[in-house]
C-alpha cells in the first residue's frame, strides 16, 4: 500500500468534523502519539489511518455543542455500534483492501473498547489515550462541571488501559499537569 497521509488527512476532516466538537483535534494529536509510540514500525501507515478514524463512529450523532460526561456514556455504545460499518465506507472509498480494512476496524474497535490484545492495538490504544490528556481536549469537548471526574477516571482506568512502555512512563506526568491545569481553570471560574 503506497499511503499519500495529506489524502487520508482530507478525507477523514471532512468525515470527522461531523463527529463531537473537539473531534478532529483530538484526532490530530492522536495520530502525533502514534507516529512517536510507533516509530519504525512497518505498519505505520495503518496506524495513522486508525488514529485519524477512531471516532468515526460519532458521525452525525452529536450535533450539539459540548457533550456532557453523562451524555458521552449514553452515547458510546451507539458510536461503538457504528464504527464498523462507517470505517469500512469510507476505507473502501479510498481503495483500502480487505486485509487493509479488517485490520484498521480491529484497531479502531480496541480504541473503542480502550482495551489492547496485540502489539498494534496497544499503539492506538495508548495514542488515544494520551491525546485526552491535555487541557485544550478537555476545553474542546467538555463542559468544565465534567473535567474533574474525567481527570478521575483516566486516573482509576489508565493503568489497566495503557501498555506501551513509552505511554506506561508518559501518562502520569500528563495526568498531573492537566489536573494542575484544571484546578487553575476551575479555581478562575469561581471568581
Amino acid at each position: 500500500m503506497s499511503f499519500d497521509e495529506e489524502k487520508f488527512k482530507q478525507g477523514a476532516e471532512k468525515v470527522i468534523l461531523r463527529c463531537r466538537p473537539g473531534d478532529w483535534e483530538h484526532a490530530l494529536s492522536a495520530v502525533a502519539w502514534v507516529k512517536k509510540l510507533g516509530e519504525g514500525r512497518s505498519d505505520l501507515p495503518l496506524l495513522i489511518s486508525a488514529a485519524y478514524i477512531h471516532d468515526i463512529g460519532w458521525r452525525d450523532v452529536w450535533a450539539k455543542d459540548k457533550i456532557t460526561f453523562a451524555e458521552l456514556r449514553d452515547l458510546e455504545q451507539l458510536a461503538n455500534d457504528n464504527s464498523h460499518q462507517f470505517a469500512k465506507e469510507f476505507l473502501s472509498n479510498l481503495d483500502y483492501d480487505q486485509t487493509e480494512i479488517a485490520t484498521i476496524i480491529r484497531l479502531i474497535e480496541a480504541a473503542d473498547a480502550h482495551d489492547s490484545k496485540q502489539e498494534d492495538e496497544a499503539i492506538v490504544v495508548d495514542a488515544d489515550n494520551l491525546s485526552k490528556l491535555s487541557f485544550e481536549h478537555l476545553k474542546n469537548k467538555f463542559d468544565p462541571g465534567d473535567w474533574v471526574e474525567l481527570c478521575e477516571m483516566w486516573q482509576e482506568e489508565l493503568p489497566q488501559r495503557v501498555k506501551t512502555e513509552k505511554a506506561k512512563a508518559l501518562w502520569p506526568k500528563l495526568l498531573a499537569e492537566l489536573k494542575g491545569r484544571v484546578f487553575l481553570e476551575l479555581k478562575n471560574y469561581s471568581k
